[in-house]
């Protein structure tokens, strides 16, 4: 197994980060956007602005020099393009490239990026679209509230 770490964005990970978030929602999320407004309007326009700003972080689990997947994790203000829960935190989207599942890596980025909202607040949530993410978040220590969320994926609370 290569050498496992996270790192937070910079400004020398752009091109990492739009080729990552292009892939991510067009497999993840099957999103059928054309590839330009996934990386302008979304990957930069939304998450970069919001990075820059400190509305939310960008982390990256690597694997030596390869990126195995990205979070991005804030605390709910109404600063940010996504507010459902002033003073929560929230994972708001994570990928983990399908190679490195079921490796730790998932788990360590997930634990890297509650870690930093839990300096920050006690609460969190996600939301999860799909049977293997609920497993996924309750075995990260999150609980399946069984509600839909505003976004029509499960709604998971973590409480410190």
């Amino acid at each position: 197994m290569d050498l496992m770490s996270i790192r937070e964005y910079d400004p020398s990970m752009k091109q990492l980060w739009e080729d990552m978030f292009v892939c991510y929602a067009k497999e993840d999320l099957e999103d059928t956007l054309p590839e330009e407004v996934l990386r302008k309007e979304i990957a930069r326009d939304v998450f970069l602005r919001n990075q820059e700003t400190g509305v939310s972080s960008i982390a990256f689990v690597m694997a030596g020099d390869k990126a195995a997947g990205f979070a991005i994790y804030q605390v709910d203000s109404p600063e940010s393009d996504w507010c459902k829960r002033p003073g929560w935190g929230l994972i708001r989207e994570f990928c983990i490239v399908p190679e490195f599942r079921r490796r730790g890596y998932g788990k360590a980025l997930a634990q890297y990026a509650m870690e930093k909202l839990l300096e920050k607040t006690d609460r969190l949530y996600l939301t999860a679209h799909d049977e293997a993410a609920i497993c996924f978040w309750s075995a990260c220590g999150y609980r399946d509230t069984g509600e839909d969320f505003t976004n029509g994926n499960r709604l998971m609370e973590k409480l410190k």
